[in-house]
């Protein structure tokens, strides 16, 4: 590199290595593609160092001693040098080491045999996951042969060795300073005790990036040459995901240091992508290990919450600055003693955020971080539920959570901040959750283990992470969907009022029980004030009418299942062929009316079955459904159900989205509904079931022949768990999934014990209002067009970067979809700029925003 001749050695030929680099490039960025989703895992606490004995240093009297030993002792990391005069360090000498650092002044080795072996030394390593950086020379560009040197290792043994530290060595190389121009530099990395000046400096090869994760600090552009690509740009000092590179002459300038050696030694060991990401660290000691790990992923699938999988068995190979780009950590263990001591402490203190999702034994170490005085083995059983400040949720929503149930750590506690504690008796010794500041950070803990139990507590997860973490942002898909079951229906032109009257009568007849009793007469009370109307009359002329007026209350757009038959007929025989009847039995063709009803409402039509056995071939262990004796008689059921469909309401309506009845489904069951009705894209159970039910996720199934919207809840009121469900997705995915019966009135549970329908639509408006004030911006849709919507929600994932006062978030589609984001801004901050975005809502108290990005880049800046 010291001979103007070898310049043709080094410039890049188009036509010689443009295969070998797409090659390269594809294979390496498909590498870094499956190695983000695991994240980065160092290789041990050892670093190596290399240096020439022959250029006049020794082991302990070296650069590599001079300029970064403290600096990486003082990391918790150990430095092992080794002399490269001696020889290529071999394999057994990578044991522990996570990253190699090189100083050579020279850049020609003795002979070939050494030059190829260093290259493949380096390409090995970097492979191994070991970073590679190299300071001043590379070391090794040529060798001695016969007395003269020789430059013909850079395409197949050099360049692919840079290409895998993400970038690429062209060439062009000038020792002209009137050519030179320094056309960026970044001075508190590049200008240590003196300026970077090209006319000292003398020197260019060009360097240029190949990946995004690369860093540039120093750029310097050739100037007299315009068949250099890139413009000539050469970026002489930069570091990535895998090492980094300081080329010579802006090294060092006579005696003083132009290269802050301490800031760019971390740099080039700790690379952050400067995205928001989240590590997850989960025992697997714990007996539900993987239950609680796929329950944190579908969290932050949904969320769209970057994050990495941390081992727990790796993290004795970890320190503190390797945590540092995780702007919280979410963590779930056994105990404390568990982890390696003083790494998360510290982490923490460095402004980290730290996130228990369940209790833990807990070690002194940690008692004292998390400000525990005291703190029992057992947990206590808590059925009346716990209290939360309403502070934790968004938009301060007020959620009921007394009827919970949970299990819960005595604790006794100085210097937190209870957030939720125990309902009942000695609550205040029974703190459920509390966040403390240590440091420049701040750990949060559950002292319990109900998030790790339940789907319905994903959205507590993520509401955790924007507790602590501010700024942050997930995504959410904003929707809303009101579903009703069993509409239309065949009904029965009946009074149900003396119908239930004359049932609960006999019961009290022959109850002796005293408290039984006066349940039963409070009952037969209740029903004497329903009003003497058939099932028809109530549907048509007070149910009907009453949903519509909701629908403008709240911009509901119904999906309505449609169900033809309630009989158990599930052979189809030549004794009880399949027909249908009961669609047919209302009065004035209610059933048929009702049907065209809702599509003129411009409501979705759904399929709910030919009738209301569950379509399985083995029979529900909590449901009276008859099971079918194969998959031939349940596509022969459907294909007279969608004869009849298309008879009536046309080939056009038919339906897009299927409910189960009693939320059951098999495998045969599907296979019949895909042939029956190739139209019918969507099928919906629930999303958590205790009796049987099939559950699901917002996916497609298996054989991605149907799309899955599981309902989350249901009925005109909602008793406390419910409400929570509801709030903890609208927290988690931003949806919101219910469904209804006409009939619910009519039903003992789901009108609870016939409290009457006016009862039912206040609960209802009640919940709803509440709804409505909590989350303004949800957008109300039917099934057919969320399942468009969820398409594209569920296959877009974004990228936040945070700068100093403001966020731009990254999001992979372009297809003009709106792309809905919750964002959490630091306390008393707003919103001052937005770019290629709008604002949904905003809560200038609780600095809550949703925000609709309009570009596959959105920005926005606070103060």
């Amino acid at each position: 590199m010291k001979s103007r001749s070898t310049e043709s050695i080094y410039t890049y030929s188009h036509k010689y290595f443009r295969k070998t680099l797409v090659l390269l490039l594809t294979v390496f960025l498909v590498s870094c593609a499956t190695q983000q989703v695991s994240g980065e895992v160092p290789g041990g606490k050892k670093v190596l160092g290399l240096y020439r004995s022959s250029e006049g240093y020794s082991e302990k009297d070296n650069p590599l001693v001079w300029f970064f030993q403290k600096e990486i002792h003082s990391l918790g990391l150990s430095m092992e040098v080794h002399d490269f005069t001696d020889g290529v360090p071999g394999r057994s000498d990578l044991s522990g080491v996570r990253a190699i650092v090189t100083w050579f002044n020279g850049g020609v080795v003795e002979d070939k045999k050494k030059g190829i072996e260093y290259a493949a030394f380096l390409r090995d390593a970097i492979d191994r996951g070991i970073k590679v950086i190299i300071v001043n020379s590379y070391g090794a560009y040529g060798y001695m042969e016969d007395g003269k040197e020789k430059w013909d290792l850079m395409d197949n043994h050099i360049r692919p060795v840079f290409l895998r530290l993400g970038f690429n060595f062209r060439g062009f190389w000038t020792n002209d300073p009137s050519s030179l121009k320094i056309v960026y530099r970044d001075a508190s990395m590049v200008e240590k005790e003196a300026r970077q000046n090209v006319n000292i400096s003398r020197h260019y090869q060009q360097v240029v990036p190949v990946r995004d994760d690369v860093h540039t600090y120093l750029r310097v552009q050739r100037k007299d040459r315009d068949d250099i690509p890139d413009n000539g740009n050469s970026s002489v000092i930069l570091t990535s995901r895998n090492g980094g590179f300081a080329m010579e002459q802006y090294v060092l300038q006579g005696e003083k240091t132009l290269l802050n050696m301490s800031m760019f030694i971390k740099s080039a060991l700790f690379y952050d992508n400067g995205y928001q990401n989240t590590g997850v660290i989960v025992d697997d000691d714990l007996k539900n290990a993987n239950d609680i790990l796929n329950n944190i992923t579908w969290a932050f699938r949904y969320a769209k919450i970057m994050h990495d999988t941390i081992d727990i068995d790796r993290l004795k190979n970890y320190i503190p600055h390797d945590l540092q780009s995780y702007e919280s950590i979410v963590l779930a263990v056994e105990e404390t003693a568990s982890l390696p001591e003083g790494l998360l402490e510290t982490y923490v203190k460095n402004g980290g955020r730290l996130v228990f999702i369940r209790d833990a034994k807990l070690d002194p170490a940690y008692r004292s971080l998390l400000g525990v005085k005291s703190y029992a083995d057992g947990r206590s059983f808590f059925k009346q539920g716990f209290t939360i400040a309403s502070s934790f949720f968004m938009n301060n929503a007020g959620i009921d959570t007394r009827q919970v149930d949970l299990n819960v750590k005595r604790a006794e506690l100085t210097s937190a901040k209870v957030i939720a504690r125990a309902e009942g008796a000695q609550a205040d010794y029974f703190p459920v959750m509390w966040t403390r500041s240590v440091g420049k950070g701040l750990v949060l803990y559950w002292n319990t283990d109900l998030l790790v139990q339940s789907k319905n507590m994903r959205g507590t997860i993520v509401q955790s992470m924007h507790h602590v973490s501010r700024p942050f942002v997930t995504g959410v898909a904003n929707i809303g969907m009101m579903m009703i079951d069993d509409f239309p229906a065949p009904w029965w032109n009946i009074g149900y009022r003396e119908y239930r009257i004359k049932h609960f009568s006999e019961l009290l007849e022959n109850e002796k029980n005293p408290e039984n009793r006066r349940r039963i007469t409070v009952i037969i009370e209740r029903l004497k004030k329903y009003p003497g109307m058939k099932d028809t009359d109530f549907i048509q002329n007070v149910w009907y009418n009453d949903i519509r007026e909701l629908e403008k209350r709240y911009g509901f757009k119904y999906s309505s299942y449609l169900i033809f038959n309630y009989n158990k007929n599930t052979k189809g025989d030549s004794a009880d062929p399949f027909e249908i009847k009961d669609f047919y039995l209302a009065e004035d063709a209610l059933s048929v009316k009702m049907g065209k009803e809702v599509l003129q409402n411009g409501w979705e039509l759904g399929f709910h079955g030919f009738n209301h056995m569950s379509l399985t071939t083995t029979r529900p262990q909590h449901y009276d459904s008859t099971p079918w004796d194969d998959r031939e008689a349940m596509e022969a059921a459907l294909r007279l159900s969608r004869n009849e469909w298309i008879s009536l309401y046309g080939q056009a309506m038919l339906p897009v989205s299927y409910v189960a009845p009693h939320n059951i489904i098999d495998d045969a069951g599907l296979r019949a509904i895909g042939n029956v009705f190739p139209e019918i894209r969507v099928v919906a159970t629930l999303y958590t079931s205790r009796e049987g039910e099939r559950t699901q996720e917002f996916t497609w199934t298996p054989d991605n022949r149907f799309f899955q919207i599981p309902r989350i809840t249901s009925g005109y009121y909602l008793q406390n768990y419910n409400r929570f469900a509801m709030y903890d997705a609208l927290h988690n995915m931003g949806i919101v999934s219910h469904f209804i019966h006409p009939d619910d009135v009519f039903d003992q549970s789901r009108s609870k014990e016939f409290s009457g329908w006016e009862w039912l639509k206040k609960q209802f408006i009640t919940e709803f209002d509440m709804l409505k004030k909590n989350a303004p911006w949800l957008r109300w849709m039917t099934v057919k067009d969320a399942y468009r919507e969820l398409q594209f929600y569920t296959t877009t994932n974004i990228q936040v970067q945070h700068g100093k006062q403001s966020i731009k978030i990254f999001s992979s589609d372009g297809s003009g979809n709106d792309l809905y984001l919750r964002v959490t801004l630091p306390a008393g901050k707003k919103v001052t700029r937005i770019k290629d975005c709008s604002i949904v809502f905003r809560n200038i108290k609780t600095g809550d925003l949703v925000v609709k990005t309009d570009e596959p880049v959105a920005e926005l800046w606070y103060r």
